[in-house]
């Protein structure tokens, strides 16, 4: 499935950079627009996601850029709530994957990752912005979690559906021009730990491919 997604060419395109100024100009012209019109959905998840750049571009652990995610969250919950179609649930499930996972509440990120996820499917759909990376690595390392915590509480459980859909994410993410040296090591995990050692492994030499100086990779 992954392999003919249209969106799939966008993953590797560069998005621009946005900076600190950019973003607040983002910001406040996404929050003039929602304010002539508050009970747009479409124009409430541009400001989620306009608030979730401007604290991307705050120092990271700062109190002010938690503050303006737990903002992006609150604003992308309203906007489900508003939504008309399922373009807009899916781009709002997107994002509160996005925020959950990076607040640590990983079993609400994989709750919401299955249908955040169908947003990369909608008509053309362009996965070059980096949010569509922290998407795929939340979803992916939600996923991982859960398939992780099942074994551990039963030896004989089977995660097959987390497995799958921790794979599929990661699959994606490392065909993103933003995706880490990290990422790597985590789908090469994943993929070891589902029994998939030569796929695992085949990953890791991609990996290295792009970054040669990681250590971890080697």
């Amino acid at each position: 499935k992954a392999a003919t997604a249209p969106f799939l060419p966008s993953l590797s395109k560069a998005a621009p950079a946005l900076d600190r100024d950019a973003a607040e100009a983002a910001l406040d012209k996404a929050e003039a627009a929602g304010k002539h019109e508050p009970r747009d959905a479409s124009l409430q998840l541009a400001i989620a996601f306009a608030t979730l750049n401007l604290a991307r571009s705050l120092q990271e652990g700062s109190g002010s850029a938690n503050l303006m995610r737990e903002d992006a969250r609150r604003i992308a919950e309203l906007a489900r709530k508003m939504a008309r179609g399922e373009e807009q649930l899916h781009l709002a499930d997107a994002l509160r994957t996005i925020l959950f996972a990076e607040s640590g509440d990983l079993a609400s990120a994989q709750r919401c990752a299955a249908e955040g996820m169908k947003c990369l499917f909608e008509k053309g759909f362009d996965g070059s912005p980096f949010w569509v990376c922290e998407l795929l690595r939340a979803a992916a390392q939600s996923a991982a979690a859960a398939a992780y915590q099942k074994s551990q509480q039963d030896a004989n459980a089977v995660a097959a559906d987390e497995i799958a859909a921790a794979a599929y994410a990661f699959l994606l993410l490392a065909k993103h021009h933003a995706h880490t040296a990290a990422d790597v090591q985590k789908a090469a995990q994943l993929l070891a730990f589902a029994g998939a050692r030569r796929d695992a492994q085949e990953l890791l030499r991609d990996g290295l491919q792009r970054f040669p100086d990681n250590n971890d990779l080697h």
